[in-house]
């Protein structure tokens, strides 16, 4: 079990946001909100501070959505026009 802090922010896991020890599912997770990122183009989790992400990630807070800010409403056959 690994218990250091390094990274960017957006992608840690709530593990480590708890100060907790973790293992390989804490790269799983990363590796979820950069699938979440690419798929719809924003972080899962936002805030205006670190402490504030913080507080996100832990309790689970998703932004949902996909949203440019172009307000081009992509339809993408989705139902999102």
């Amino acid at each position: 079990m690994a218990c250091t802090q390094c990274g960017t922010p957006y992608y840690l896991p709530p593990e480590v946001c708890n100060g907790a020890q973790y293992n390989a599912k804490a790269d799983m997770w990363s590796l979820g909100v950069l699938a979440y990122e690419l798929c719809a183009l924003r972080y899962p989790f936002a805030a205006a501070t670190l402490p504030a992400l913080v507080m996100a990630i832990v309790a689970g807070k998703v932004r949902l959505g996909l949203d440019l800010g172009l307000g081009l409403g992509l339809g993408l056959g989705l139902g999102l026009a």
